[in-house]
Order: C-alpha cells, then sequence, then structure tokens
C-alpha cells in the first residue's frame, strides 16, 4: 500500500466516522461520545451497577483469598512465561539465520557490507535478493 493510499484510506474512515456522529448524534443517557478532530472518546456508566455489584459480592466471598492467589499466580506465570519465551525466539532466529549466513557467497556480501556506506550498502543488499 503506498503512502497516497494509506492517507485516503484514513481519510475517508475519518469522514465515515464523522458523518455517522452527525447522523447518529443521539447516545444512550449513561454513553458520551465525543469527537474532536481525530481523537473519538466514549465513556459510559452502563457497567457501573454491574460491577459495583460484582465488588461487593466478591469482597464478602469467602472464595475471595483464592480468587487473590489465582490473581497473583497468573502474574507470575505471564512473566515467567514471557522470560521463557525471549530465549526461544532468539534461538529460532539464530537457527534460521545461522544456514543463510554460513553460505559462501552471504558470508562475503555480509563482510563486504560492514565496511560499506548505507547507501551502497543497501544497494548491494538489493541487487542481492533481486537476483537470487
Amino acid at each position: 500500500m503506498s503512502w497516497g493510499s494509506l492517507g485516503w484510506t484514513v481519510g475517508l474512515f475519518w469522514l465515515g466516522i464523522h458523518g455517522l456522529h452527525r447522523l447518529c448524534g443521539r447516545a444512550p443517557a449513561d454513553t458520551h461520545v465525543s469527537l474532536h478532530f481525530l481523537r473519538v472518546r466514549v465513556e459510559t456508566r452502563r457497567w457501573n451497577s454491574v460491577h459495583g455489584l460484582l465488588l461487593s459480592r466478591l469482597q464478602r466471598s469467602p472464595w475471595r483469598p483464592w480468587l487473590e492467589a489465582m490473581y497473583s499466580l497468573g502474574l507470575v506465570v505471564g512473566v515467567l512465561t514471557m522470560a521463557a519465551a525471549l530465549p526461544l525466539l532468539l534461538w529460532t532466529t539464530w537457527t534460521l539465520l545461522k544456514p543463510w549466513l554460513a553460505m559462501p557467497k552471504m558470508a562475503r556480501l555480509v563482510r563486504r557490507e560492514m565496511t560499506l556506506t548505507p547507501m551502497v550498502r543497501s544497494v548491494f543488499v538489493l541487487c542481492v535478493f533481486k537476483c537470487s
């Protein structure tokens, strides 16, 4: 997608939002939609009563310590999973790049690229990928 078509797409999208806002300007009484240039803001109080009821029931619940422990466990599992995913991602990237870098043509190109200016380097990369 070119920059021009991206601009047209975003422009038409925002024109559509502004048009819908003008046509359907009425929101429910507990929802407020404000539109100012590129910023759309939606505020609602629709779920406040349900959220308050759930919160009051959970505060008196005998399950509260168990739910707090599960929430904390979820946090720890999430952090450990991200810590394990990073080395796995690096290992996978290295495994995929190692044969590509071991090819004599690529090794010479990588060595040659390190000494070239950025403009010449980009031309070399384009030539290698177009000619291969």
